[in-house]
């Protein structure tokens, strides 16, 4: 309950300081979106793209996902959260660019590259779709994640 206290006492911080000090933007806002780029990050809750990237609201459209995944085009398929926001983003916000924003020590990329997926019904089904670029770097001479590429773990080694 202390949690959920501080998160409704920061949203009417919200109300009284940012949102009352900039009306006119926000009304802007009210009429519709017009952002110039699309960004899909982690869903991590180390990292703030609004932070690292200095946005104001309505600057960027927003898709946050296990890992930063753009799944593989696939008409009809089971993955169609991330594809449908895209194409939205493009076809009818007219976006001009498509960010994916990675980082450092994630989590589901870290279980990707060691074949170790999160015990759970849909993470690593998720995470999975990540397995041909996986693959890829098993040829390459650098480490990843404290692990040589070279020495990855097999897809079915689990």
């Amino acid at each position: 309950m202390k949690d959920i206290a501080r998160f409704i006492a920061g949203f009417r911080r919200f109300q009284e300081k940012y949102f009352s000090a900039d009306r006119e933007l926000f009304e802007q806002l009210r009429q519709g979106q017009r952002p110039k780029a699309a960004i899909v990050a982690c869903a991590d809750s180390r990292v703030d793209r609004a932070l690292l990237m200095d946005e104001e609201p309505g600057d960027v459209f927003v898709v946050r996902n296990v890992a930063n995944l753009v799944p593989p085009y696939a008409p009809g398929g089971g993955f169609a959260s991330v594809p449908a926001a895209l194409e939205f983003a493009v076809l009818s916000l007219a976006v001009e660019h498509v960010i994916v924003l990675g980082h450092a020590q994630c989590g589901g990329i870290h279980a990707l590259m060691n074949g170790t997926g999160p015990v759970g019904e849909f993470i690593g089904k998720w995470v999975g779709i990540a397995q041909r670029a996986r693959l890829s770097c098993a040829n390459s001479p650098f480490k990843l994640y404290g692990v040589s590429a070279r020495t990855l773990p097999s897809a079915h080694s689990r």
